[in-house]
């Protein structure tokens, strides 16, 4: 299967949960079902924040809802407001009509509900791969999320 970014690499996925072992599940089932994919893993979303704007473009990034500091969904409102358009999967015990309605208002983005499924995490990942537009490295995406408090990366820095 041809990634989004094969032209650049393998896909590069980042994974935030708070539990150790469902990070780990994570990434053993993205490795099996989705080909050639790298694994980042985070445990908070300060943390997932931080990478995203120090280390991305990412090509998916899989994440709970809700995570320790700022949650999940806190981080992919605050990267579409940044101008990022990173496909995001979200998971979540409650999916309530709020959670909904932010994953529908910030496409490419979806939604797995707790507890996690093999097969619906992987095809909520190859569907979210599928509609991934190449990402743009530059100074504006840099710029985006600085506003937003991030530290810009030294590469941009100078």
């Amino acid at each position: 299967m041809d990634s989004p970014n094969s032209l650049s690499g393998p896909d590069r996925v980042l994974v935030a949960n708070s539990c150790p072992l469902t990070r780990k599940w994570i990434e053993a089932t993205l490795a099996v079902g989705v080909d050639g994919c790298v694994t980042e893993l985070v445990s908070d979303g300060v943390d997932l924040l931080i990478r995203l704007a120090e280390h991305g473009p990412y090509s998916l990034v899989v994440t709970s809802a809700s995570l320790p500091g700022i949650s999940g969904s806190q981080v992919l409102a605050m990267a579409r407001t940044a101008g990022l358009h990173t496909p995001f999967v979200l998971t979540s015990v409650v999916a309530d009509s709020s959670l909904r309605g932010l994953v529908a208002r910030a496409a490419p983005a979806t939604l797995v509900e707790d507890p996690l499924d093999t097969v619906a995490l992987r095809s909520a990942a190859r569907a979210m791969l599928a509609q991934a537009r190449p990402p743009s490295i530059g100074v504006e995406w840099h710029k985006a999320f600085a506003s937003l408090g991030a530290p810009m990366p030294s590469a941009v820095n100078g």
